[in-house]
């Protein structure tokens, strides 16, 4: 029954399992960063996809170093641990795509914080084209009424009051004291392209800069019976179009694959490394030895020594490599 199990009690723990931990650990955060930015800020899917990739990554290795440490069926599990040592460097490449992601997207930091900023003075400047504009309607309704410099009547003045009450009204001055706090906040905080969330601040950002846009309007829909051409504030939209290609542009930066870092491939062979180590740590069985039920299938024979003593009781493939084994070869892992 023993000889039945696909794993046996010759495997080994070693300082190499906690190194390769160590990597898959940090394996999982980058492919989270670089999962999150190629689908816009989908946490959970990213979170999903980030679990499947680890354990592909994990399992790739180990069942490599479980297949390695057998002690019987050699013939059939020699193949499936060369198809896995010989593919793992393509598959792990292939798994590291998000990884690789990350990287890159870390590489264009400065154009992301810069990126940002800019956002931010847009916004505020929104306020101050929306302060140039109710300067422009009150200087029109006083053409309009008449009013000269050398002073207005009180009706003209109680008029000229109205609408500047309707226009900076103190919603608008609590409108722009809560967004000025709320964007001087964003501006101290420390802009990092390993801080995932950061997505959802330019999400939060967009929909907050649309509500104050959009208050502005409301502000200025408000008309007096005797104003002339009298149009809402940013009527072509040619100011919030602006903020949203910055955003666009910004998001660009976050989800565009094309461009490669220098420390991508750095670090992906550190991780392949790292994650092979328990591997090649890992003693084959000595049956193994002097055999083709080794990684490359190297034959050390040293002729005139070999017997033909058979142990019995022993499985086919077994007593073939206990055969072989009463030879004299040169020990190697691999």
């Amino acid at each position: 029954m023993e000889n039945e199990a696909f794993f046996n009690q010759r495997l080994k723990f070693s300082w190499g399992h906690i190194i390769a931990a160590i990597a898959l650990i940090a394996i999982a955060y980058g492919t989270f960063v670089g999962t999150v930015y190629l689908l816009h800020g989908q946490f959970l899917l990213s979170g999903i996809i980030t679990a499947a990739i680890t354990l592909l990554v994990g399992g790739l290795f180990l069942v490599s170093q479980q297949l390695k440490a057998t002690d019987h069926n050699f013939q059939r599990r020699i193949r499936w641990e060369r198809a896995l040592v010989f593919s793992s460097p393509i598959l792990f490449i292939v798994l590291m795509v998000p990884f690789a992601h990350s990287w890159t997207v870390h590489h264009r930091q400065q154009q992301i914080v810069d990126s940002f900023h800019s956002i931010l003075a847009s916004a505020d400047e929104l306020f101050d084209k929306y302060e140039v504009y109710s300067h422009i309607r009150e200087l029109n309704y006083r053409h309009t009424l008449g009013v000269t410099e050398e002073g207005a009547s009180i009706s003209d003045s109680n008029k000229l009051e109205v609408l500047h009450l309707s226009l900076r009204s103190s919603n608008y001055d609590a409108l722009k004291s809560a967004s000025q706090m709320w964007m001087d906040k964003s501006v101290n905080k420390e802009v990092s392209t390993w801080n995932v969330f950061l997505l959802g601040n330019i999400t939060e950002i967009r929909k907050a800069i649309h509500n104050w846009y959009d208050d502005m309007k409301t502000f200025s829909a408000i008309t007096l019976s005797d104003e002339d051409d009298v149009r809402c504030f940013d009527s072509s939209s040619h100011y919030i179009n602006d903020i949203d290609n910055q955003i666009d542009a910004l998001a660009a930066l976050y989800s565009d694959i094309k461009g490669f870092s220098p420390l991508t491939l750095l670090w992906v062979l550190l991780g392949y490394a790292m994650l092979l180590l328990p591997y090649l740590l890992q003693d084959r069985y000595s049956k193994t030895i002097g055999t083709t039920w080794t990684l490359f299938g190297f034959l050390n024979r040293q002729k005139g020594k070999e017997t033909e003593e058979v142990p019995v009781g022993l499985p086919a493939d077994d007593a073939e490599a206990s055969s072989k084994g009463n030879e004299s070869y040169e020990s190697f892992k691999l």
